[in-house]
């Protein structure tokens, strides 16, 4: 167990695929067996983008709301919520950039 004297360690950047999505509410998901993990997305899939090393990533996107996910193995994964149950939810206004800290703590421990 990590010591609560020892401060966390730092954030790692994570080179992987992104999945957005139409706004998905938990209604339109299948949940797997464990935590804010999905086998099933029933919405439209609008876009795939890879971070690079540094876990950054740029996708042009028209004005909307979307829902980001990444994959762990052949799971879906988002852990954040608003106050409808929309998964991962992501506001993209026209002519603005929308800045976007994606969570892949699926393996953390706390």
């Amino acid at each position: 167990m990590p010591s609560p004297d020892e401060p966390p360690p730092a954030p790692q950047p994570l080179q992987t695929t992104l999945y957005i999505y139409e706004l998905t509410n938990i209604s339109q998901v299948k949940k797997a067996r464990e935590g804010s993990f999905y086998t099933t997305i029933n919405t439209k899939l609008i876009k795939e983008v890879q971070s690079d090393k540094k876990g950054a990533f740029k996708i042009k996107l028209p004005p909307g709301q979307y829902s980001l996910f990444v994959k762990k193995d052949s799971l879906f994964y988002a852990n954040l919520f608003d106050d409808k149950n929309n998964i991962a939810p992501v506001t993209v206004e026209k002519g603005k950039y929308t800045t976007v800290d994606v969570k892949a703590d699926y393996d953390a421990v706390y």
